[in-house]
């Protein structure tokens, strides 16, 4: 009676299993489906009729980078950066949202520049028709919005017309801001998904590490 209860376990414990593993391919195949359907709107046309924000969401990332710009000093941009070490989050994604930021992020690496804005706010605004799983809505809209607020505070899409080197648009900024925009875009763009993910996952110590950088170079 004890071997056939345990062999019912253990053939219990496989279906499930199974099923789990089935489940999880099913909602990977349907949010691959949902992206394909996304990008479809990824047009000129589509994407002028998005409604766009300058209005940052997370202005306390900002406020730090301003008072780390104000810093002339070498010594106390070391300090301030010591203090800003173990600002970390240090989450650990849902494997559905690191699809869809995957995604994101790749979309933006083969797209022109002054779309970029547009494409973010139209992940955000479609991610409930990605997922319906309510981890991974919160977990995607924050991110998207915190790049999209990099975006905003980082003034991308403005390209300037006398630079040769259009993509890095930095001839109408002064030294600390062409240094952050080009920190962002190395990860935002031209990055691979482990940079985008130590981004996501540490945004305040990697906002004060750029921000120190830049100053220390630029000052």
């Amino acid at each position: 009676m004890k071997n056939i209860f345990k062999k019912l376990l253990v053939l219990t414990f496989f279906s499930l299993a199974i099923f789990s593993c089935n489940n999880d391919l099913s909602d990977e195949k349907s949010i691959e489906e949902n992206l394909i359907t996304l990008k479809s709107k990824i047009n000129s046309n589509y994407l002028k009729k998005i409604k766009l924000t300058e209005n940052i969401s997370n202005l306390k990332y900002f406020a730090e980078i301003n008072e780390i710009k104000k810093i002339k000093d070498k010594n106390l941009i070391e300090k301030n950066l010591s203090n800003s070490a173990n600002k970390n989050n240090d989450i650990e994604l849902n494997p559905i949202s690191e699809i869809i930021l995957k995604d994101f992020f790749n979309t933006l690496s083969i797209n022109n520049e002054l779309n970029f804005k547009a494409i973010t706010q139209l992940y955000i605004n479609e991610i409930k028709n990605l997922s319906n799983d309510e981890i991974v809505i919160k977990e995607c809209t924050e991110n998207l919005i915190l790049v999209r607020d990099y975006m905003i505070y980082l003034k991308f899409g403005i390209v300037d017309t006398n630079s040769q080197n259009k993509v890095w648009a930095c001839a109408h900024r002064d030294c600390f801001d062409c240094c952050m925009y080009k920190k962002a875009y190395a990860v935002f763009v031209e990055g691979n998904w482990v940079d985008q993910a130590a981004f996501i996952s540490s945004a305040p110590g990697q906002t004060a590490w750029w921000a120190g950088s830049c100053a220390w170079d630029c000052y």
